[in-house]
């Protein structure tokens, strides 16, 4: 939090464009960029969807808010039965100040909690940037620093919930001990809470599940061995947590689109 506090306050941060969406229950989207020129900020306003982006995916619904540097890959699919509308607001960065931002190019999300003041200047912002005119710009630019500074203060507000903590301690422990029989109710229990407020806070926190979220270290784990060891699949799969290596081969194929050997070749074919 402190790094995006920093982020903001020592640029040029200045507010570009900004324009709303809307898509149906199911709607996919595969293959798209962000924007080339400018970074963006995405505020859910209603229903659910899943972003993923170099791999890494998260479930978007209100209450965060999901930072994208420029021409970054993004794939979306709306998920649940309501409808899902978003709002993007682009800002810009003066091209000598680009290198010393360490955020720019990052996709990361930003946890808001609900906050209606939050969604109310979202609306304030889109309904102004449609207004030509010099005076409704500057409004505009207002109403922007004004949106900024909420989203940092609500934030902050969710950093300081007690759960917090215990869910990046959680985080933690399945990044370092992810090759063991791990499971979301032995950590729910080892962490406090039941294992439905477990899954609950964990997901308002990463933007994943706890389970989505083991598989995928045990998946980067794998793609490592994969790529520079010689061990069998069977091998592999158990060293990264799974003593199923056809439950593992389907897993792997499943998030990566290619089976473990498949992977391997295709690895070294490049090198």
């Amino acid at each position: 939090m402190n790094q995006i506090v920093d982020y903001y306050a020592g640029g040029t941060v200045s507010f570009s464009d900004a324009y709303t969406r809307s898509f149906p229950p199911g709607t996919k989207g595969i293959g798209h960029r962000t924007s080339p020129a400018v970074c963006g900020l995405v505020f859910p306003l209603a229903g659910c969807a899943r972003f993923v982006s170099n791999g890494v995916s998260y479930t978007i619904e209100p209450g965060m808010v999901i930072h994208a540097g420029p021409d970054m890959p993004l794939d979306r699919e709306v998920i649940g039965g309501d409808m899902w509308r978003y709002a993007v607001i682009h800002y810009r960065i003066p091209q000598e100040e680009i290198a010393g931002a360490s955020l720019y190019d990052k996709y990361f999300p930003i946890h808001t909690g609900l906050n209606a003041r939050l969604t109310e200047l979202v609306e304030q912002q889109l309904q102004t940037c449609n207004i030509p005119g010099g005076l409704a710009a500057l409004r505009s630019k207002t109403i922007f620093a004004i949106l900024m500074e909420e989203l940092i203060l609500s934030a902050q507000r969710q950093l300081q919930d007690g759960s917090t903590e215990a869910m990046v301690k959680a985080a933690e422990y399945m990044r370092i001990h992810f090759a063991e029989p791990l499971s979301v109710a032995q950590l729910a229990m080892q962490f406090g809470f039941n294992r439905r407020r477990f899954a609950y806070l964990f997901e308002k926190q990463t933007g994943m599940s706890p389970g989505f979220y083991l598989g995928e270290c045990r998946i980067r784990r794998s793609k490592e061995l994969l790529r520079t060891c010689d061990s069998s699949v069977a091998v592999i799969a158990e060293a990264v947590g799974y003593a199923d290596s056809f439950y593992f081969s389907r897993y792997f194929k499943k998030q990566t689109g290619l089976s473990p050997t498949e992977y391997r070749k295709q690895f070294r074919n490049r090198s």
